[in-house]
Formats: C-alpha cells, structure tokens, sequence
C-alpha cells in the first residue's frame, strides 16, 4: 500500500490561480489607461501571496532600502525583512516604505510579460548592482548565531560560507512573453552572476536557475541538482545557468512557483542578519540636518567649554563654587528648593547659571 503524499503543488496552483486572476483585473485597469495601477495590482498580489506563505517574523513590503549613511537604493517591488528588529524606518503617503539594510532579506521586481526589449533582467541586476555597491552593510560573521550572541575563540558552526547574510534576488514574471532562450541568453551573459536573480520565474511554467549538469545512462545529458543558494550561486564554477519549462499541464505555473518558495524558504532558514544599529542612522540624521545644539547642564557647558577652548561662564564658575562650599558634589542633582536659596544668597539667576553654550553648528549639505 502507497503512502499517502502532500500535494505541495496543489497547493500553489491555487496560489498562482489568484496570481493570474489579478493579472486580468490588471489588463482591465491597464485598458482604461491607468497603466501605474496595473502594474501595482500584480506586485501587491504577489506580495499577498508571500504575507499569506512565510511567517510572521518576516515583514513583505516594498521600496527602498537605507543604510546608516542614509544612502537609498532604487525602487524594488518586493523587499522581505526582518519583522523582528526594525522592518521600516519610514513609510511615504503613497505606501512606499524604507527599510534599513540589516533588515533585509531579499529583494524582488514584479513584471507583467517579459519583452525582450525592455532589458528588464539586466536593468534588475543593475539595481541590485548598485544597493550591494553603494550601501553598506556589515557582514555577519560565521560564528554569530543571532539575537547579538557571538561564539567565543576556539568554537565555531558548521557554517561553511563566508559570512551569513547574503541578498536573496528574484524577478517573477506573470507571463513569459516573446522570452527565448536566445533573447535571454545576453541578459545573463552581461550581468555579473552576484548581481543575477538567483531564480526567475515565469508564472506560465519556466525558471531560469544554476544547476549542475552530468552524463545520463546511455548518453545524453541530464539536468542535476538546483542550487538557490545566493553566494554559491555567484561562486560556483561547476553549475551553469539553465531554463527550465515545465511541460505538466494544468501545474506549469504551480511547479514554477514551488520551486521559487523552496529557494527562497531555504535562504531564509540559512540567513542570520545583523541588528540594525538605529542609533548610527539617528546620528547620520543629525549629521545631515542644520542645527544647533545648547548645553543644558552644567557639566556639559564645561565639556563645550574645554573642546572648544572657550570661556567657562561665569554664572556656572560662581554655583560650582557654592556647591563646593556647602560640601556638595559639583554635578549632582540640583533641588528646586537650592537653587532658590542659591539665587537669594548670590543674585545670580537662571539666565547667568545657565548662560548659553553652544557646539558648532552644523549645516545640512547641499541637495
């Protein structure tokens, strides 16, 4: 007697039923001439789906993404973070939301048909190209294992990669289009491998993935094991880039996306991210915004005073000198109570106690 079987695909060829519904609703709304609207309805479907798949430690929005240095990437459809730490810095009126770096997962763009023309896998890359570039994150190292815990000298993981944060990358299309294996082929030959989605899928039944090729019985050539797994992907000289079409009717589509939720459950399961460190993006906030900042304590007049070789007011001089005398620590807590006393004895007041320090200002740069 057999054992029974999840029907894994079955599942998913509901999921990409809703996906091709939207699809239509999409064309509807593009025939009316609101082409923007059109494209939000796939991606928001697809994001649905992903909400509806992954758990909820994992936040799925879309934007950009920020780094300490406040640097912002391009656009992306698809952003997968970490709903633990900080998922979003920010959300714009028109739902566009910014998350931090250490946040992110992966990335992803949502296209209608694939048009050969348009270029939409190279133009991906070079998005990509350029967060990995211009924004900086810090590696996590092999033996962190998460929640700030580090392992000491002389122990380690079984972790072989270099580090454990890499970008998981996809590009889903909704409808494979004019896409040949030719008109493909010059995508993936001029775009670095790093930068490449690790999968695309193509909800009419193909993926074009790495994977490792080897000699059939009797001759021929057979396809061997997927690897979705973002530094091997790039790093590998043994697996080469390969289409794969489905030709199991009516679960093309399904069978794309299974394969495309495995990866991408796998890169999750494997990737340890760093905590944002939100107080670096507060200081670069404060660093890039004009102001001016007062003391409003008098050991930080006196820090002010000693880095900028400037005066020491004389109202703060003449209090430390009575706090002294009455046997008081010099920066200790104040009452409401002494301090009246104080300015009964001496005539000083709060303006001459508390006379203005300031640092430097700063000026916002020029945008």
């Amino acid at each position: 007697m057999s054992k029974p079987a999840f029907e894994l695909t079955a599942v998913y060829r509901q999921e990409v039923a809703r996906l091709l519904s939207a699809r239509q609703e999409s064309k509807l709304i593009h025939s009316a001439g609101d082409i923007d609207a059109s494209g939000d309805q796939l991606e928001a479907a697809f994001r649905e789906m992903l909400r509806r798949k992954l758990p909820r430690q994992y936040f799925v929005g879309h934007g950009h993404v920020v780094d300490e240095s406040l640097a912002v990437s391009r656009q992306f459809d698809v952003i997968i973070a970490d709903n633990s730490a900080t998922p979003i810095l920010f959300e714009a009126e028109n739902g566009s939301q910014y998350f931090p770096w250490e946040s992110v997962y992966a990335v992803g763009e949502i296209k209608s048909t694939y048009a050969k023309n348009k270029h939409y896998i190279s133009s991906f890359a070079k998005n990509v190209e350029n967060l990995k570039t211009t924004l900086k994150r810090e590696p996590t190292p092999p033996n962190y294992l998460g929640n700030g815990v580090t392992l000491g000298t002389g122990l380690s993981t079984d972790e072989s990669r270099p580090y454990r944060n890499p970008l998981f990358q996809f590009i889903v299309f909704f409808d494979s289009g004019n896409m040949t294996v030719a008109n493909i082929a010059r995508e993936y030959t001029n775009s670095a491998d790093q930068n490449l989605p690790v999968i695309s899928v193509f909800l009419d039944g193909k993926i074009v993935v790495k994977a490792e090729l080897a000699r059939a019985e009797g001759g021929g050539v057979k396809l061997g094991n997927i690897d979705l797994d973002p530094l091997r992907v790039a790093e590998r000289a043994d697996i080469d880039w390969m289409c794969i079409s489905y030709t199991d009717m009516p679960d093309k589509g399904a069978h794309s996306v299974v394969a495309f939720m495995l990866g991408l459950f796998s890169h999750l399961n494997a990737c340890v991210l760093m905590r944002p460190r939100v107080n670096n993006y507060l200081h670069a906030v404060l660093e890039s915004a004009r102001h001016q900042s007062e003391a409003v304590s008098l050991k930080g007049q006196l820090k002010i005073a000693e880095l900028s070789g400037s005066k020491i007011p004389e109202g703060a001089i003449s209090f430390l000198k009575y706090r002294e005398a009455a046997g008081r620590s010099p920066f200790g807590k104040v009452s409401d109570k002494e301090l009246q006393k104080y300015f009964k004895e001496t005539g000083e007041t709060e303006e001459s106690l508390f006379a203005s320090s300031q640092s430097e200002q700063s000026d916002a740069p020029s945008g």
